[in-house]
């Protein structure tokens, strides 16, 4: 389940946010919250004395895998004009988008915004022409770092799953198996975390590995 905890301050997509499971089988009764990649997630609600997301928004990056929770807004993009949903992600994380819905949220014990103060926005809509040309150049840094993102949690969870073991392994010679494993994963991470790719994010890889090599079994 998609819920405010996964949506970054500043915008983004939090992958730590707390998790809530939510059976496959009824959520087929939910089809219109069933989230699609290049949905964009909107915070609708937080604290009055700590406004920290509010307004912000994260962009889906997968298909048919978390169900919309409430109190997140949900903006699909029609493509009217070829508008994308990148153009929109970024759109509503400008300082002035966000600063605009602030001041137009209704203040009780927590801030709140309406959907109707959200179709409210107003916002400048480009020409099809300008909306092609600047999808051409935007898809694809996108689309590189929604999968530099997808690597980087992969490795994360890999490391997560190692590093119990590390500690509870007794064994000298599987210790150290296990010590090279976790440390040439978090070398990896690093790398990913600089937006290396290709060949030189394998050579650095390479480097890093014979580096390892030679302090573990040394």
């Amino acid at each position: 389940m998609f819920k405010q905890g996964h949506i970054k301050k500043g915008g983004g997509f939090n992958y730590k946010g707390t998790k809530s499971w939510f059976p496959k089988n009824s959520a087929k009764l939910l089809d219109k919250f069933i989230l699609k990649k290049g949905d964009i997630l909107m915070a609708m609600t937080d604290m009055k004395d700590n406004v920290a997301i509010l307004g912000n928004t994260a962009l889906m990056d997968v298909d048919n895998k978390y169900v919309v929770n409430q109190r997140v807004g949900l903006l699909r993009s029609n493509y009217l004009k070829q508008i994308s949903p990148y153009y929109i992600y970024l759109l509503t994380n400008s300082k002035d988008f966000v600063a605009d819905l602030r001041r137009r949220a209704n203040v009780s014990v927590q801030v709140n915004l309406s959907s109707d103060e959200i179709k409210a926005s107003k916002l400048l809509i480009p020409s099809e022409d300008v909306n092609i040309k600047f999808n051409s150049i935007i898809t694809p840094i996108f689309e590189f770092l929604i999968t530099n993102n997808k690597e980087c949690q992969k490795l994360i969870d890999l490391r997560d799953t190692l590093l119990p073991k590390l500690m509870l392994e007794n064994s000298d010679s599987s210790t150290a198996k296990l010590s090279f494993s976790v440390h040439f994963i978090i070398y990896l991470m690093q790398i990913k975390s600089m937006n290396f790719s290709g060949n030189l994010c394998y050579f650095f890889c390479f480097l890093m590995l014979i580096n390892s090599c030679k302090h573990y079994y040394s």
